[in-house]
């Protein structure tokens, strides 16, 4: 009986290939599912009653009925503003962080790049 006849068993390789590619897909599908739960369908719900009118279907009488009342106008300018003024002074910083340590090299300089990285990670 020759070699080729017989099916060999699959191998340990092959096994643990096709089991860690089920378990890749069932852990994507885990992580779209909570995406899903908890980020997209809140944020599709604050828009929908943002624009939601009722019986007459669209509007922009929140957007208006917010910026009558002069706190929550206020409030919003100076998050604007605030956000605008951190922009600024984040770019003033990492730009040049950015240029220095990919142009040179120098001690420190991974630590700046993780440094730079870690509040993505948090």
């Amino acid at each position: 009986m020759l070699m080729s006849d017989t099916a060999a068993p699959p191998s340990i390789m092959q096994r643990t290939a096709s089991a860690t590619g089920l378990g890749s897909a069932a852990v994507a599908v885990t992580i779209a599912i909570l995406l899903l739960a908890f980020l997209v369908v809140p944020v599709l719900s604050v828009i929908h009653g943002a624009f939601a009118g009722g019986e007459s279907g669209l509007t922009l009488s929140h957007f208006a009925t917010f910026f009558t009342v002069s706190l929550l106008k206020e409030s919003f300018f100076n998050s604007l503003y605030v956000s605008l003024l951190s922009v600024l002074f984040a770019s003033i910083i990492a730009v040049p962080l950015a240029y220095l340590t990919v142009r040179f090299q120098f001690r420190g300089a991974i630590l700046i790049q993780t440094l730079g990285v870690l509040p993505l990670v948090m």
